[in-house]
């Protein structure tokens, strides 16, 4: 729960990109196996261009950047997907079902959720 809290913190004061890349995020591991799969950074690259979100790879690598920098985001290599590293946040899946809806009452952008 504390961990909840202190994501829930940090999201408020992000911007709305980086808020929409952490929504992005959440819904990438929510689809995986149990919530914890998490998504590749060329997966996650491609969805927030398309989204209009980050649109270079320095962009997106600085917005993950301060997420890690609040240890809100994690990577791990995945031996499924040929050891590519996986980025993921570190929550129990029914915290990211919360952090989704603060993220969509704050106003997140239609398309993203």
């Amino acid at each position: 729960e504390d961990q909840t809290k202190s994501a829930l913190v940090v999201l408020r004061a992000l911007n709305a990109n980086s808020r929409g890349i952490v929504a992005l995020l959440i819904k990438e591991q929510l689809a995986g196996a149990s919530g914890i799969a998490g998504v590749t950074f060329a997966r996650l690259h491609e969805r927030a261009r398309e989204l209009f979100l980050a649109s270079t790879e320095m962009a997106l690598k600085n917005h993950l950047a301060e997420l890690r920098d609040h240890k809100i985001l994690r990577e791990r290599s995945a031996a499924k997907a040929g050891g590519a590293k996986l980025l993921y946040i570190p929550l129990p899946v029914d915290a990211l079902n919360g952090v989704l809806a603060e993220l969509k009452a704050s106003g997140i952008r239609q398309g993203i959720l």
